[in-house]
């Protein structure tokens, strides 16, 4: 055998061969033709012998079939070993997957009720998050533009007709709160899964009857809580104990200044998810230890708290929520003992990403976290409007009224 000869059976084998028989594809197989480059990252010992239990391809070039003299190849194979070698070489196509193979996807339809803030943000996140399709929207204004902006395929004005028409495996409620507890409804009729953000309901009277439909299993409900997300992002898991968490917004417009679609003030817009978010931090639900409540002083207004602080207990750590509508900007602040500064609370696009993402999978808070984190909202005012801290066995309509000492008039 030349030289030449040599060099190329050993780029290919290893070793310089008698015959063809020794050349390995990248399966392992004698005689296959192409793959090279895998089959050379090969471990020397294996080379030089077919992988057990394969059989050999039907293409293969069979040592056998090339007459040998004195150990070398004939003249005929030597220059059709050149001529392989020397053309480019196809690569060994890959196995359909499983899922290729039958056409499975994994997507998510969901549907979205709203087009404000929240739904922007929401909007973005699904967006973002692989294998979920925002499929629709719906809200009495807006929708269309809304589709229109984010590429959502249908919009419409109810959300009721939302879910006649488009098949969907979960609705995002983005949307105020006093429909709440209609769209839990109307999703529980349709066996379509709901992600809903703090807080629940309006009051513990319409959260008491969705406790009953999740009891019986005709409500499948998650929390979406990006605030959660936020405090895992700072301090990973578990709480310290002394956290002092400050919340500050703009004075709102619209809905959040009226009591029986809101539902309350301040403490039900900003204290509802920050309570629910450190009974996912803290791992138990919160109980209300002290709260202050400071109203509206303005002619025309329902009494309705715009700034409140509370003394929160988790399990035997303690946290105190400072939330007030005031500034021109909102902003989120830690203090933490031991650190000489506020942390600032990353509310960011991608905690909106990570509890939606959550919220589909089944990772967020619960829906007993939510209801909790109500019932909390609920203690709160009633220690503000009666000096202690107790929830009446009567259950009003809205949180605010056990501030304000009014009684329920929704029956379940």
């Amino acid at each position: 055998m030349t030289s030449r000869k040599r060099a190329i059976a050993r780029q290919y084998t290893g070793r310089a061969p008698p015959g063809l028989g020794r050349i390995l594809g990248a399966d392992g197989s004698r005689g296959r033709l192409f793959g090279w480059t895998d089959w050379r990252r090969t471990p020397p010992s294996r080379r030089g012998r077919a992988s057990p239990g394969r059989a050999r391809p039907a293409c293969a070039v069979r040592a056998a079939a090339s007459p040998k003299v004195g150990g070398r190849i004939s003249r005929a194979r030597a220059r059709e070993l050149r001529v392989l070698l020397g053309a480019p070489l196809p690569r060994c196509p890959a196995p359909p997957s499983t899922e290729a193979a039958i056409d499975i996807t994994m997507t998510l339809r969901i549907g979205l009720v709203g087009t404000g803030a929240c739904a922007e943000r929401i909007a973005r996140a699904a967006a973002a998050t692989p294998d979920v399709v925002l499929a629709a929207v719906a809200a009495p204004a807006g929708a269309d533009a809304f589709a229109a902006r984010h590429g959502v395929p249908l919009a419409f004005k109810d959300y009721r007709s939302l879910l006649e028409t488009v098949h969907v495996e979960a609705l995002v409620i983005a949307a105020p709160t006093d429909i709440h507890y209609d769209v839990c409804i109307a999703a529980a009729d349709a066996g379509v899964s709901v992600v809903c953000p703090s807080p629940l309901a309006v009051g513990p009277a319409e959260s008491d009857l969705l406790a009953a439909l999740a009891a019986r299993g005709a409500l499948r409900l998650a929390m979406l809580c990006p605030e959660a997300e936020a405090l895992a992002s700072v301090f990973g898991g578990g709480l310290p104990r002394g956290l002092r968490w400050t919340r500050r917004r703009p004075r709102p417009r619209g809905w959040r200044l009226d009591a029986d679609r809101a539902g309350g003030g301040v403490l039900m817009d900003l204290g509802a998810a920050a309570l629910l978010a450190l009974a996912a931090a803290g791992g138990r639900p919160p109980a209300v230890r002290s709260a202050a409540v400071e109203a509206i002083d303005e002619a025309g207004w329902e009494p309705l708290d715009v700034a409140v602080r509370l003394l929160v207990e988790l399990g035997g750590a303690e946290a105190e929520l400072a939330l007030a509508w005031s500034g021109a900007e909102g902003i989120d602040t830690l203090d933490v003992p031991g650190f000489p500064s506020p942390v600032l609370l990353p509310l960011s696009e991608f905690c909106w990403q990570r509890a939606l993402a959550n919220a589909l999978e089944g990772r967020a808070p619960s829906f007993e976290d939510g209801y909790r984190a109500l019932e909390a909202v609920s203690a709160a005012y009633a220690a503000a409007g009666a000096g202690r801290v107790s929830v009446a066995a009567e259950r009003p309509e809205r949180a605010v009224d056990f501030w304000l000492g009014r009684p329920s008039s929704l029956e379940g």
